[in-house]
């Protein structure tokens, strides 16, 4: 008996050149698994994410929390644990519909009563203290349905949904301080003081295309430079952000990726203190320094240069074409002449001595000002000396610090407005605040973007401070590791990545 031939079935290689035809196997498959080893610099300040306030805290805690809303590598606002958002056309009622289908680490499910119970304690609305200013304006929160959330508003707040990114806890539950529970892609394991912290694959994760690749990720806590260099060296570990002048010694066997972080590094002047009140001698300081030069020699050539207090990975808000402040020392002479101080003048740079990047920063900017007659005595001085002197009081002539950015652009150019406690430039310009006052008010985002665009040109025309560079992450990763993403705002995000 002669049996027929199946010409139906298909075989591996009809599999393998279909799949080439349609163009579906034209990527290496990424090997699933495996453990991720990297540093961070600091200890946790809490675990707990409402009481945290520490950047290198949350850019880890991420992985484990999250908000009703999230946000992507531009900056964008997007639904997190509410899969779809609407704003009443007055500004003042938010209605989230939640997910159906979010389990907390601990195994129960989100309801609208965990919404509710987590912004109550932010708000205050509970009745105990309020723990987040960010909650300020709401007034009411209201839960129709298991799934739907109605929050009202005092008055309208254009930041209000960038509050939003807060985390959502389970009602009930206390204790995150020590062992945190989320609902994010990765659950805490465990936290080892001077050590490390650990988090694994969350396998109940409820969105599968943003489901952890990697088993594990150990977070080990590395203070000193030299010591991660080695590290990598050694096989320890997997990647690690890196300082730009250690580039060089990893590049041949690692992969190097680098950006702005949204972060700007900036000459700070006392606008209320004399010579720094006239308009013409804070233009002369802009003209006499050259940030090329600064990048060059203290940020190994890895930094973006800026010409407000606004970085370019911000697309949406940041002003472009401000360079206005070409390095023109005979124009900066001039200008002190103009001024007042034919001869320049002597005054104090105040910087914090914890942050030698600042600290050298500070030695080739005095460097430059001595070309145009201005002497500047660099005064370093401890971290919480500086925190209460220079940021609190005002008691400087000049400073230099990096501001971290923030995904609102009101917390970045809201410190420059006149009534802002913590205005450390005592820059004071009616225009300026007249805008910033709008721009809390308008929801419409094109329309909000204008506004900050405008206020970042009246800075820079009215050399509030100088604003030298965005300095950029550095990250180094062993060459099968990929994945990696950066975002405006510091967040390790261990869920894209994967060893190939």
């Amino acid at each position: 008996m002669v049996r027929k031939k199946n010409f139906l079935k298909p075989t591996l290689v009809w599999w393998i050149a279909a799949a080439v035809i349609l163009g579906i196997y034209t990527q290496p498959i990424a090997a699933r698994g495996g453990v991720i080893r990297t540093a961070i610099s600091a200890e946790p300040d809490n675990l707990d994410p409402w009481l945290s306030a520490a950047a290198d805290t949350q850019a880890v805690m991420y992985n484990v929390f999250e908000g009703l809303i999230r946000f992507n590598e531009k900056g964008e606002l997007l639904p997190g644990l509410a899969e779809s958002y609407k704003i009443s056309p007055d500004g003042l009622t938010y209605t989230f519909k939640l997910r159906k289908n979010v389990k907390f680490h601990n195994g129960s499910k989100l309801r609208a009563a965990d919404v509710k119970y987590s912004l109550e304690k932010l708000s205050g609305l509970s009745g105990a203290k309020a723990l987040s200013s960010k909650f300020s304006r709401l007034a009411r929160i209201q839960t129709p349905a298991d799934d739907t959330v109605i929050l009202t508003l005092k008055e309208r707040d254009a930041a209000f949904l960038s509050a939003c990114i807060t985390p959502i806890l389970p009602k009930g539950y206390h204790g995150q301080s020590k062992k945190p529970v989320g609902t994010g892609p990765f659950k805490f394991v465990s936290y080892s003081p001077g050590q490390s912290i650990v988090i694994e694959k969350n396998r109940n994760y409820y969105d599968r295309r943003k489901m952890a690749k990697v088993d594990r990720v150990e977070f080990r806590i590395m203070t000193d430079p030299g010591a991660i260099l080695m590290a990598l060296k050694a096989g320890d570990l997997d990647m690690a952000g890196i300082d730009g002048q250690n580039v060089a010694a990893l590049k041949s066997d690692f992969t190097v990726l680098k950006a702005p972080q949204n972060m700007v590094q900036l000459l700070a002047l006392n606008n209320a203190r004399k010579p720094f009140n006239n308009l013409k001698v804070r233009q002369a300081i802009n003209y006499a320094i050259d940030k090329e030069a600064i990048i060059t020699a203290v940020a190994n050539g890895f930094g973006t240069k800026l010409s407000t207090n606004m970085s370019p990975i911000m697309k949406f808000y940041y002003q472009d074409g401000l360079d206005i402040y070409k390095t023109n020392i005979p124009k900066a002479k001039r200008l002190l002449q103009e001024a007042g101080y034919p001869a320049g003048f002597t005054t104090t740079l105040t910087v914090p001595s914890n942050y030698q990047f600042h600290v050298d920063t500070a030695q080739v900017i005095a460097a430059q000002l001595l070309k145009v007659g201005i002497k500047m005595k660099i005064k370093p001085i401890e971290w919480g000396q500086w925190l209460d002197q220079v940021y609190t009081k005002a008691n400087y002539d000049c400073t230099i610090i990096c501001l971290t950015g923030k995904l609102d652009p009101n917390e970045v150019l809201g410190r420059y407005e006149s009534s802002f406690p913590k205005n450390f430039f005592r820059f004071s310009d009616h225009r300026y605040d007249q805008l910033i006052k709008l721009g809390t008010k308008e929801v419409n985002e094109a329309k909000r973007a204008k506004i900050y665009r405008e206020c970042q040109k009246i800075l820079t025309r009215q050399a509030a401070a100088v604003y030298i560079m965005d300095p950029n992450l550095v990250v180094i990763l062993k060459r099968n590791l990929k994945g990696f993403k950066f975002y405006p705002v510091r967040f390790l995000d261990m869920s894209s990545m994967y060893y190939e």
